[in-house]
């Protein structure tokens, strides 16, 4: 056996805490300045200008004596701050639907500007009367303007930014249901310094909600869906764009999505392929190829046997595109992938809440050349004791304070999934800093593999092992358990029950996880 024993011997104590969870919001609360905070969701946290935003949701809120505002989007200014209202709406906007931060290079002729990064969101409007807010950093307040005069409560769930290779103009991009993908150009002359088209620059389906947009190979993607059927449009640059549908995918859930479009390395060559998620899967589309379909993953299959359960759905990346998570290896792509799943069993022994997970789990996607693997990540482990209630994690953003230095994460959810609830907003705070032996942040040593279940009762299953693998398990005390090699499938019925530390390397990577024996 190897040298790298050692590192087995000397690394199973290292990683204990390294995912040091603390709760951060406290939904029902007031500021410093004495304005209440609530919520039932938190649909996005956003990092402009070295602090942090968070949009939250008043959706099914059962307690409207106490709660008459609407949403509100709340502020943190420091890692040792409390978060603070920065701006309250109406009663007609119950959601902060979409909130992203985007940097303009050129005005709305396409002329070179001194770059301006703008914090912008469209809550949405049960009048119809949606507007679009922008946010001036300098006193600290936000300048609404209509962008559509409709006739019914319209939401927008998707915002994004395009600088056209055509004519160099930087465009924001807002997808609203059933009326379609409206444009917008800097213009400082204008509210909010956005000069909106007050027309659609492309009309979508009937009922589809736009749910996502990213920029692949530097061309500009929209995802839409309603009803099971899912579509990814092309835009074409110029004066007068053209969107043109490359992807229908169908077979996805009544109230379902297609979320998460995003751009990823393509693993069968250079350039990039779009990422997103549908129907319980993540699937990549290769443009160069036709647009043809890989299914990646399968978060259904995989969920039910590392939690040794029947897991019936799962709703994962939500609103937003996956997150980039910087490596230190240049060679390696990162991503955060929030989601929310449901056990087939309302009764199931996992902590849940009417069958929704309450554990507020994400997955890493890892992808290093054309080896692609996903690893589930606890905010919360409610295993065997019940802590917090974490439903859907809709959120992840990096702290954007210097301190922190790229090793906190911040996230936050809940899903309310059409049940009346109050107050029920999340937001937790992920602090990696003690981590010494982790080189990615949230990463347990730049792991290639998984092991489930965990809790487990006799054996346990490691994905991805090979014959280069070896392994130590060592108990609580500090003890040698068993060691070997290979351990894709290991009986271990005759243990105590209590927890262990199950080490596995080979001489590329370490890693140590944190078992649970029921």
């Amino acid at each position: 056996m190897k040298n790298y024993f050692l590192l087995l011997f000397l690394c199973p104590i290292l990683n204990l805490n390294a995912q040091n969870w603390t709760k951060n919001y406290n939904p029902g609360t007031k500021d410093a300045q004495g304005q209440f905070m609530a919520g039932n969701e938190i649909m996005q946290i956003v990092a402009h200008k070295g602090k942090l935003y968070a949009g939250n949701s008043y959706w099914q809120e059962k307690d409207t004596a106490q709660n008459e505002r609407s949403c509100e989007i709340v502020r943190l200014d420091g890692p040792n701050s409390n978060w603070q209202v920065d701006k309250a709406f109406t009663t007609a906007n119950l959601r902060i639907g979409a909130m992203k931060s985007f940097t303009f290079t050129t005005n709305y002729l396409g002329q070179t500007i001194q770059p301006d990064t703008l914090l912008i969101t469209v809550p949405n409007d049960n009048t119809g009367n949606l507007a679009y807010y922008v946010r001036n950093d300098v006193n600290g307040s936000w300048t609404g303007t209509s962008l559509a005069n409709l006739s019914s409560d319209i939401n927008c769930r998707a915002i994004g930014f395009h600088k056209d290779a055509t004519n160099q103009i930087c465009y924001v991009f807002a997808g609203l249901q059933d009326y379609g993908i409206f444009s917008g150009r800097y213009n400082p002359a204008s509210p909010g310094k956005i000069q909106w088209k007050q027309t659609p620059e492309f009309v979508t389906p009937p009922n589809e909600r736009v749910m996502g947009f990213t920029v692949c190979n530097n061309v500009f993607y929209a995802a839409t869906s309603d009803g099971g059927i899912g579509h990814i449009y092309k835009r074409t640059d110029g004066t007068t764009p053209i969107w043109t549908l490359v992807k229908t995918t169908s077979g996805g859930a009544q109230a379902e999505d297609m979320r998460g479009l995003s751009a990823v390395p393509n693993p069968n060559g250079t350039g990039e392929v779009l990422w997103y998620s549908w129907n319980n899967k993540a699937s990549r589309v290769h443009p160069n190829n036709n647009y043809a379909e890989t299914i990646e993953y399968v978060y259904t299959d995989s969920l039910s046997k590392q939690l040794n359960t029947n897991v019936k759905y799962v709703l994962a990346a939500y609103n937003d595109n996956i997150p980039v998570f910087n490596s230190n290896q240049l060679n390696e792509d990162i991503r955060l992938i929030g989601f929310e799943l449901k056990y087939n069993n309302l009764n199931d022994p996992r902590p849940n809440w009417q069958g929704w997970a309450t554990d507020g789990q994400y997955f890493e996607r890892h992808q290093k050349g054309s080896a692609i693997w996903y690893v589930r990540k606890y905010i919360l482990n409610n295993a065997p004791v019940v802590k917090d209630s974490l439903i859907a994690t809709r959120t992840l953003c990096v702290s954007p304070f210097l301190v922190d230095s790229n090793k906190v994460l911040y996230a936050g959810g809940m899903d309310c999934n059409s049940i009346p609830m109050t107050r029920q907003a999340w937001i937790y705070k992920g602090d990696f800093k003690n981590n010494g032996t982790t080189q990615v942040l949230g990463i347990s040593d730049n792991t290639a593999w998984q092991v489930f279940p965990n809790p487990f009762a006799n054996h346990i299953w490691v994905e991805n092992s090979t014959n280069e693998d070896v392994y130590y398990l060592v108990n609580a005390k500090g003890q040698f358990v068993f060691s070997g090699k290979n351990i894709q499938e290991q009986d271990f019925s005759g243990l105590s029950t209590g927890f262990y530390w199950l080490r596995i390397a080979n001489e590329v990577n370490a890693t140590t996880f944190k078992l649970i024996k029921l």
